[in-house]
C-alpha cells in the first residue's frame, strides 16, 4: 500500500499506450505555454525507456520551431559516441514534426566536463525559465537524471543553486556525467517521471511507503510537499 500523499499516477498496461499518453500531455503543456507566452521548454532523459515516448511525440501538431529541447543528463562523450544521449534523442525524437525545435547539448568539446560546464550553463539560460516539461526515468538503483546514490558530485549537484547543470562522476558506470541540479529540476512546474518493468515499479512502491526515509534520489522528487509531478507507468 502507498501513501496518500501518493502522486498521480497513470498505469497503462502496454509501454506503447502509456507512451502515447504521455505524449499527448506533453504535447498539450508545450502548446498551451507556447500559447500563454510564445515559446516552451522540454528537458528529456535518455536510455531505452523513452523510445517509444519521443516516436510518439514527434509527430504532434504544435508549433516546434518554438520549442528548446535539452538533456536531463549526459555522458560526458561526443555526439559521434554510441553512449550520447544527445545522438540518441536527434535520432528518435528530432524527427517529423519535431525535427524544428532547437535542440541544447549538455557538451562541449573537450577532455572534462569542468572546462565545460560554465558554457552549457549559458546555453541553458536561453531556454525559457523555468522549464516548462520535464521527463524523468530511473534506473534500477534509483538515480535519475544522473543524481546516482553516493556518487562523488551527487551531493553537490543536490544543494547547487548558483548553476543550473553540476559534474556527477558515478563509479558504478565508466563516463563522467553532467546533470541538471535539483533545484533546476524541482523547479519545472510539470515533472513527469516514466518508467516501465516490474524491477522499476516495485523499487518504485518501495520509495512511496515512506519517501522521507528514502536514500535513492528520486526520492526527492516524490515528496509529499512536491505537488508538480505525476507518474507514468506499466501495470
Amino acid at each position: 500500500m502507498t501513501s496518500i500523499n501518493t502522486p498521480p499516477i497513470v498505469q497503462i498496461e502496454s509501454p506503447v499506450a502509456l507512451a502515447q499518453a504521455l505524449a499527448k500531455t506533453i504535447a498539450d503543456r508545450l502548446s498551451n505555454a507556447i500559447n500563454a507566452t510564445g515559446d516552451a521548454s522540454l528537458v528529456v532523459s535518455g536510455g531505452s525507456t523513452p523510445k517509444p515516448l519521443f516516436e510518439a511525440l514527434r509527430v504532434h501538431e504544435l508549433d516546434w520551431s518554438k520549442v528548446s529541447i535539452t538533456l536531463a543528463d549526459e555522458r560526458w562523450v561526443p555526439e559521434s559516441d554510441s553512449d550520447s544521449n544527445a545522438a540518441f534523442v536527434k535520432k528518435t525524437l528530432l524527427q517529423d514534426k519535431a525535427a524544428q525545435a532547437r535542440f541544447i547539448s549538455l557538451y562541449v568539446d573537450g577532455e572534462t566536463p569542468e572546462a565545460g560546464v560554465a558554457t552549457v550553463h549559458a546555453r541553458l539560460k536561453s531556454m525559457a525559465q523555468p522549464f516548462t516539461v520535464l521527463v524523468l526515468g530511473m534506473g534500477g538503483d534509483g538515480h535519475t537524471a544522473s543524481l546516482f546514490p553516493d556518487a562523488p558530485g551527487t551531493e553537490q549537484a543536490m544543494i547547487e543553486t548558483e548553476s543550473l547543470v553540476s559534474i556527477v562522476k558515478p563509479t558504478t558506470v565508466p563516463q563522467a556525467r553532467i546533470t541538471l541540479t535539483l533545484a533546476a529540476l524541482m523547479n519545472t512546474p510539470c515533472q513527469l517521471l516514466h518508467i516501465t518493468g516490474a524491477e522499476k515499479r516495485a523499487l518504485l512502491n518501495g520509495v512511496l511507503e515512506n519517501p522521507s526515509e528514502s536514500n535513492y534520489p528520486i526520492a526527492r522528487f516524490l515528496q509529499p510537499d512536491n505537488d508538480r509531478i505525476s507518474i507514468y507507468t506499466t501495470e
